[in-house]
């Protein structure tokens, strides 16, 4: 039997990941012989997340993912996300015609690192990232 995440969209990883100060966490490793492709990403703040910017990707920008060479064409604001259990999908858009080169997936190869980076960091220290997507 393969695994579920060959199979379909499944639920990558789980980090913990500080948004009180700035730098980078990973948050999935792609395995030996597979390449990965991430679909989404779910954030649930534990708390108040203040005026904290994130990317995400495997650069040494850590923002080719989301971020300003991924979907989000910039750093991710979470300003608005206020509340213990506040949750962000941040995905690309469904479908649209004529896909702009942001809302078009990468593919990672075998070994890729793939982090968050509290660009700037002043919100609450508990908070979960959660990593959806397949691996072929």
């Amino acid at each position: 039997m393969s695994d579920l995440n060959e199979e379909g969209i499944s639920l990558l990883s789980t980090t913990s990941v500080a948004f009180n100060s700035t730098g980078q966490t990973t948050l999935y490793t792609v395995p030996v012989s597979k390449t990965c492709v991430i679909t989404q990403v779910v954030i649930v703040i534990g708390g108040d997340a203040g005026e904290t910017d994130i990317t995400i990707g495997v650069t040494a920008s850590w923002d080719n993912w989301a971020g300003a060479n991924g979907i989000a064409g910039g750093d991710i604001a979470l300003d608005n996300m206020n509340a213990a259990n506040d949750c962000l999908i941040i995905s690309p858009a469904t479908f649209i015609a004529t896909p702009a080169a942001n809302n078009i997936l990468q593919s990672y190869a075998a070994a890729s690192v793939i982090k968050i980076d509290v660009v700037v960091g002043n919100g609450n220290a508990t908070n979960t990232v959660y990593v959806f997507g397949f691996l072929f």
